[in-house]
């Protein structure tokens, strides 16, 4: 058996050398840790992670603002073109005009450019002129008198809007009235059907939207869609 030895503890050194290796035994047996090794992580982490919210929400922004970028180049664009400010190639930025134009005369300052003559339109394209529009009523109970005296103005380019029975059947005579005041027109209707001018009168309606109206009489067999 190994025999201890009893460290006398009263004397300064010897409780000084103790002291230090008890020390030095406990930070042995305590782990150390090492400066920011758990924190190194985590920061990177939240560092990329802020970072891909960024370029996200740029995007979204971006591609909300889509039609508003587009529009504001397109307008940039446009008013750097008609301010002026793209030289045409084949004008000269000096200003100055060559000598070879000025012997020739063929050259002109900017006060002295002559105007271009405009298009004559009405030249070019006739008149148009608006089809006559009438109603056709039937005055002398003949069954389908009126849609046979339509389709005869129908093929004559005249507009028939309505047919239908007069209040009664008691005319003699075919006769016209006048719903606008333009004799010429309704002239053109009574020689299109063959009723005398003297046969036509004047009761202005303009809630009626029509030209004229055409009443048949009897005598439907002497109009030309009967002959």
């Amino acid at each position: 058996m190994t025999q201890r030895t009893r460290r006398n503890l009263s004397d300064p050194r010897i409780r000084k050398i103790v002291n230090s290796q008890t020390s030095k035994t406990k930070s042995r047996n305590i782990p150390k840790k090492r400066k920011g090794s758990e924190s190194a992580p985590v920061s990177k982490f939240f560092f990329y992670f802020i970072l891909f919210l960024m370029l996200a929400s740029s995007a979204v922004l971006l591609y909300s603002r889509k039609a508003e970028i587009q529009q504001f180049l397109h307008e940039k664009l446009f008013n750097a073109s008609s301010t002026g400010d793209v030289v045409p190639p084949h004008v000269p930025e000096t200003g100055v005009v060559p000598e070879q134009a000025v012997e020739k005369g063929t050259a002109q300052s900017p006060e002295e450019k002559t105007p271009e003559p405009k298009p004559q339109q009405n030249a070019l394209q006739p008149p148009i002129s608006k089809p006559l529009q009438v109603e056709v009523l039937n005055g002398c109970g003949v069954p389908k008198l009126a849609d046979k005296v339509t389709r005869y103005l129908r093929r004559r380019r005249v507009d028939v809007v309505q047919t239908g029975n007069y209040k009664n059947f008691n005319v003699t005579k075919s006769r016209i009235i006048d719903r606008r005041g333009n004799p010429e027109n309704v002239r053109k209707i009574a020689n299109i059907l063959g009723i005398p001018v003297n046969r036509i009168g004047l009761k202005k309606d303009e809630n009626l939207q029509l030209d004229a109206t055409i009443i048949l009489g009897a005598d439907y067999n002497l109009l030309k869609p009967f002959n």
